[in-house]
């Protein structure tokens, strides 16, 4: 890693001298929450899948595309909607943008919890009865009553991106601990 962003004044990509300020916890929540906004349609239409559709591959389709919102708004603009919208983005140590291992990398917490999901749901479909489930409610009852590993695992790794985000709280550079894996700053745009 560069020492010079350790600094927060430094020469970016064009050598002039910046000074960045790190974005914290609560600006990235709020950013985060626009994104759940902006992913409303997506969500929607897998409750219609699972519940009415009742199509594995769409459901698969459908999970692949919210996955992919989040990596590659970061690696091609810097930022997701949700950022843009509260004004922060992430760059990579030399103040530019994320490659694509970066991108990816950063996202981990949240593709793990995406494979795990998955995982989940082609367990369900494929469990006795779930083709006569109707409603949420239902759908819930016959999760609760056909208990599996995976939907453990589901809920720790929604532990993961908490612990993860957590860590934003204790370094003076506010990187979560997505951001210290890829090598990328959440920041303030100016």
């Amino acid at each position: 890693m560069s020492d010079h962003i350790l600094d927060e004044n430094y020469d970016d990509l064009d050598g002039e001298q910046r000074h960045y300020r790190f974005a914290g916890f609560w600006i990235r929540v709020g950013a985060s929450i626009v994104d759940m906004l902006v992913l409303i349609p997506f969500i929607g239409l897998s409750f219609y899948i699972l519940l009415v559709l009742k199509s594995l591959p769409l459901m698969i389709i459908n999970t692949i595309l919210m996955a992919a919102y989040k990596p590659l708004m970061e690696y091609q603009y810097g930022a997701t909607l949700g950022k843009m919208a509260v004004g922060i983005k992430v760059i990579n140590e030399d103040g530019g943008l994320l490659t694509p291992n970066q991108a990816i990398i950063r996202y981990l917490p949240w593709l793990i919890g995406n494979i795990i999901n998955l995982l989940v749901l082609v367990e369900i479909f494929g469990t006795p009865g779930f083709d006569e489930i109707e409603g949420f409610m239902e759908y819930n009852m016959f999760v609760a009553q056909n208990p599996s590993t995976l939907t453990s695992l589901s809920s720790v790794a929604g532990f993961l991106i908490l612990i993860s985000a957590l860590v934003l709280l204790f370094n003076k550079q506010k990187q979560a601990l997505h951001d210290k894996w890829a090598n990328t700053y959440c920041i303030y745009k100016d």
